[in-house]
């Protein structure tokens, strides 16, 4: 910018020097300087109010918002957007990215069936195969978190077969396991699968998990003998994962409590 930009009667004449100040604010961002991002996405939209680029600066200042809590703030300048958007004056390249801030605002506030909405609309409007599938893992958690297990399953299934990176493929194949119905007559065939991911070698560094999740199938399934001896494993094979290792240790006091 102090090298290259031209900006005389009110004009920037270099056409790069906006697109380097939101990514100045997108740094600050990341680095979790919300005042100092805040003040650099409030001064792109006032310096380039006659740009579209404004409109990209008043999504992420919607966002900086939402991560100080200020969700007001944040909904605000989003419905704003959404008027202008519904109007033709927001090209159309900004809605994606509306509607996964409008979906990050609501999962913060734990108000999860707007933020449904919001996802499906990022999920249908995104073309990047991993960002695609990204949002579908969150999709399917929320569905989890909120007891639509079918539907979490079916995703979860969906994000496998997309064949995503390692770490989320493993996920999601965990989690679709805890979706397990115990009415169902499933769990014959997705303890083989839980049994099969333990004899993997490469899931070595996550046989914690793997125990977790068979002991949350026995607790459906009301066997305490075999919670407590998943749960014992889960502690005893974690590597480096003091999280889990935390969690089991947890369930396991509970059951010896009670």
């Amino acid at each position: 910018i102090g090298r290259h930009s031209m900006y005389f009667r009110n004009k920037e004449h270099c056409r790069w020097i906006d697109d380097s100040y939101m990514l100045i604010g997108k740094a600050y961002f990341f680095k979790q300087d919300y005042e100092m991002a805040g003040r650099t996405f409030d001064f792109v939209m006032k310096r380039y109010r006659m740009n579209d680029i404004k409109f990209d600066a008043m999504i992420w200042l919607a966002r900086n918002h939402t991560q100080k809590e200020e969700f007001d703030q944040a909904l605000s300048i989003l419905d704003m957007i959404n008027e202008r958007i519904e109007s033709g004056e927001v090209p159309s390249r900004y809605a994606r990215h509306h509607a996964l801030a409008f979906a990050e605002l609501y999962i913060s506030q734990e108000n999860y069936a707007p933020a449904i909405e919001h996802l499906l609309k990022g999920i249908s409007l995104s073309h990047r195969k991993y960002e695609k599938n990204r949002l579908r893992f969150i999709l399917a958690q929320i569905y989890q978190g909120t007891g639509r297990l079918g539907e979490a399953a079916d995703l979860y299934s969906k994000v496998i077969r997309k064949n995503p990176p390692y770490e989320m493929a493993f996920k999601a194949q965990i989690n679709r396991a805890k979706c397990f119905d115990a009415g169902s007559g499933q769990s014959r065939e997705i303890l083989k699968q839980l049994q099969k991911m333990l004899a993997d070698e490469k899931n070595s560094d996550y046989r914690d998990q793997i125990y977790f999740a068979l002991a949350e199938i026995a607790m459906k399934q009301q066997d305490e003998a075999k919670v407590r001896e998943y749960l014992r494993l889960s502690v005893s094979t974690s590597v480096d994962n003091d999280y889990q290792k935390g969690i089991s240790s947890l369930y396991l006091a509970d059951i010896y409590y009670e």
